[in-house]
């Protein structure tokens, strides 16, 4: 407080100057608040911008590869999820081939050897055993109906009855089932009878005709 002239206490307008600025102090940051919150929802609500193009084509996702050459798969057919095998694991000549509970031992082991494409677009391909080291052939290279599915020495001179076609690369080790067709006769399948293994007629829908590599 300051005295007056006249002796008369006079006092301060100074804090009430002050407490008058506070609420519009306040009052201005409210508003300020008010205006930026609807903005920052506004901006949080827009979708993220489409990415531009770039002018270059996107590859698809990989497919599954062909086998690779050199390994040995088991080739197992699709009616009963057996696998071609030979026969007591004989290492003779022309020894019987049969579909058994896959094992996983070297008389189930066959190694696909991709030898060219025909017109058609098969994959020709020798299947060699991991055991003996022979080749799937049909016997006598005689293609006709019911006709056995042996092993015998892999030569180059009988080829034709060692060749196995298949529509396109087999593809890696346990993607899809397809036929493999003899050579010898195109129309003629690697099946079953029973337990062994033989050719007929090329059917579709047929399990005991599909087979794949695992």
């Amino acid at each position: 407080m300051n005295q007056t002239p006249s002796g008369r206490t006079r006092r301060s307008t100074t804090p009430w100057a002050g407490r008058r600025a506070a609420p519009l102090l306040l009052a201005a940051a409210i508003s300020t608040a008010v205006c930026l919150v609807p903005a920052a929802a506004n901006a949080a609500d827009q979708p993220a911008p489409a990415p531009q193009p770039t002018g270059r084509p996107v590859a698809p996702p990989p497919g599954p590869g062909p086998l690779a050459l050199g390994g040995f798969f088991q080739v197992q057919e699709a009616e009963q999820s057996k696998c071609l095998d030979v026969k007591d694991a004989s290492s003779a000549e022309n020894a019987l081939l049969q579909r058994i509970t896959c094992k996983g031992n070297d008389a189930q082991l066959w190694q696909p050897t991709l030898l060219s494409v025909d017109g058609s677009g098969n994959f020709v391909y020798q299947l060699s055993n991991r055991g003996s080291g022979k080749c799937v052939e049909v016997r006598n290279e005689v293609a006709s109906f019911g006709a056995q599915v042996v092993q015998h020495t892999c030569d180059p001179s009988r080829l034709t009855g060692e060749r196995w076609l298949h529509q396109g690369e087999i593809p890696a080790t346990g993607v899809g089932f397809g036929q493999l067709k003899s050579a010898l006769d195109p129309s003629m399948c690697l099946d079953t009878l029973g337990q062994l293994a033989k050719v007929f007629p090329c059917a579709s829908p047929n399990d005991a005709q599909l087979w794949r590599f695992q």
